[in-house]
């Protein structure tokens, strides 16, 4: 069963792109930085979630703060590989709408986190997930009975 909600066609993700690289000037102010501090220290290093569609278009994943407002992570189990697993389930079964309400995913993030991105290499820079493998994992959950 597909449950990706934003139909067919090219706009569809076919696969997202986890990547480690510099924080942007825009998250170091949102997050606190003064010019000062960002002309002074080094930038840290932060997750970004890619998704790319059929025709090559690419755009990031947006962030539903629930567990970390600092961001995604990968790699071990907690808030920020949480943060990323809920909010690659949510662009992948197109629920942006319900994102900031407290309506729980047809799938448990947690699980998702469990079972693909805490086991995610930390020292890999990037990761890449086709939505073959979500969409697998999905239909598992479906079938296994879990919540």
């Amino acid at each position: 069963m597909n449950l990706h909600a934003s139909g067919t066609g090219s706009g569809r993700p076919v696969r997202y792109l986890i990547r480690r690289e510099p924080a942007t000037r825009v998250e170091l102010l949102a997050h606190g930085w003064t010019e000062s501090q960002i002309h002074e220290y080094a930038w840290p290093m932060v997750v970004h979630a890619y998704a790319f569609a059929g025709d090559g278009r690419e755009r990031l994943v947006p962030h539903h703060v629930r567990h970390s407002p600092t961001g995604f992570e990968f790699g071990y189990h907690g808030s920020g590989p949480a943060e990323l697993a809920r909010c690659l389930l949510i662009d992948y079964l197109d629920l942006h709408e319900l994102a900031d309400e407290d309506v729980p995913l047809p799938v448990s993030y947690q699980q998702f986190k469990r079972d693909l991105i805490g086991r995610l290499s930390r020292d890999s820079r990037q990761h890449v997930i086709g939505v073959e493998t979500i969409e697998a994992w999905v239909r598992a959950q479906n079938t296994t009975g879990r919540p």
